[in-house]
């Protein structure tokens, strides 16, 4: 089942392309996961030393991201099953309260360690009233299907649609299908499910999918990364189960499922944040989505390269990044981008090509839209997963065409 949970991460890009980038996403992920696990641990047998485990690991949730906040409803889903479960409700109630305020205590203190020894959490607490107060941040609005459009769970219905490998879907719902049919035949007592060991897991993937399907943060499918270790060890046992119990035509089926789902992230190597399925060809990647789905500017390097084999001393760019173009050794004419790129010598008069980002060919982030008349013109190359987009050399890439 542990076998079966891990594989199920090493064939989601989305994963692998977020453990390499320097957001918090995929750390969130692993804490959520480790909280909610031990917070589980807790509650089923409440004693100090578990309750200062879920503190420890609750804290290392709540200093990662504020997101972590999802472990309130979460937990407390575990601890109406496990009451409803449990005979014994006064005792285990107290020693649940009692060891409950040691699991604060060390979930403060690891607060605390996080913030460098501000007892006050002062940094920490500005953070948390900035996050529960929407009139406090503006709520940008979302790029999908070719259209700027209001916050909606429709986007991480889209972005789960294509964002995962059709093997990875398939693999989900055999396993859910097989799991609904056990608890179908299998006859057992009510408290019994209720204190299944896959409770937490489910519990956490359930109300997820609750949030996302209202929430109108739509930046990206990593803001709903935690869901994935939690399915995966609700599901990991039944696949494991399936695979034991299955005769050889089933086993080459679900072989069949494994190495397509492992297949298809080994073929998005290295463009593992910009993948999407088969539904999407590379080229309408950037009509689908945007943004942290498919370009972070990831794409200088291999924009150098193209400029180099094609022979042209310098690109006209319009870039969705951070980074320096000029040192990753880019000759540019700078054009209206996320951020201002310096100009820099050394660029030839003429004709240029175009590279605009995939993000700042939607519309968003720029006022005006710049870049609205290269959505109904071919590119000459695409790059980096779909992230760049290339246009015949002009003078003047603003300029009427």
């Amino acid at each position: 089942g542990a076998l079966s949970a891990a594989a199920y991460h090493a064939c989601l890009p989305d994963y692998l392309a977020h453990i390499g980038v320097a957001y918090n996403d995929v750390i969130l992920a692993c804490t959520f996961t480790l909280a909610l696990l031990a917070g589980d641990r807790f509650v089923r047998r409440p004693c100090a030393r578990r309750g200062a485990l879920a503190g420890v690991c609750v804290g290392l949730a709540f200093g990662s991201k504020f997101s972590a906040l999802l472990l309130g409803p979460i937990a407390l889903g575990v601890v109406l099953l496990e009451a409803c479960a449990r005979r014994d409700r006064r005792s285990w109630a107290l020693a649940l309260i009692k060891h409950g305020a040691l699991g604060l205590l060390s979930l403060y203190l690891t607060l605390v360690l996080i913030e460098r020894g501000d007892l006050a959490l002062a940094l920490w607490r500005a953070g948390l009233e900035w996050t529960l107060n929407p009139s406090l941040r503006r709520i940008m609005p979302s790029y999908y299907l070719g259209a700027l459009r209001p916050g909606s769970g429709v986007f991480f219905l889209i972005a789960y649609a294509v964002k995962l490998p059709l093997a990875a879907h398939a693999l989900v719902g055999v396993g859910v299908a097989l799991f609904a049919r056990a608890r179908w035949r299998t006859r057992r007592g009510w408290r019994r499910w209720l204190r299944a060991p896959w409770r937490a897991p489910l519990c956490g993937v359930l109300l997820l999918v609750v949030v996302f399907a209202r929430s109108e943060v739509n930046n990206g499918l990593r803001y709903a990364l935690p869901a994935f270790p939690l399915l995966a060890l609700w599901l990991g046992p039944v696949w494991a189960r399936a695979w034991r119990r299955a005769r050889p035509a089933g086993r080459w089926a679900l072989g069949a499922l494994w190495a397509g789902a492992i297949g298809a992230a080994l073929a998005a190597y290295p463009h593992f944040l910009g993948y999407m399925n088969a539904l999407v060809p590379v080229e309408r990647r950037n009509w689908v989505l945007v943004e942290s789905s498919l370009d972070w500017g990831q794409g200088l390097v291999e924009l150098r390269e193209y400029l180099r084999e094609e022979g042209y001393p310098a690109v006209s760019l319009a870039y969705f990044g951070s980074a320096a173009p000029a040192s990753y050794g880019i000759v540019y004419r700078p054009l209206p981008s996320f951020l201002d790129i310096p100009p820099v010598d050394g660029v030839p008069p003429g004709p240029l090509p175009v590279a605009v980002s995939a993000t700042l060919l939607s519309g968003l982030y720029l006022p005006g839209d710049l870049y609205a008349a290269y959505r109904d013109e071919r590119p000459i190359a695409v790059l980096a997963g779909g992230s760049l987009l290339v246009y015949a050399p002009r003078e003047d890439p603003l300029g009427p065409q």
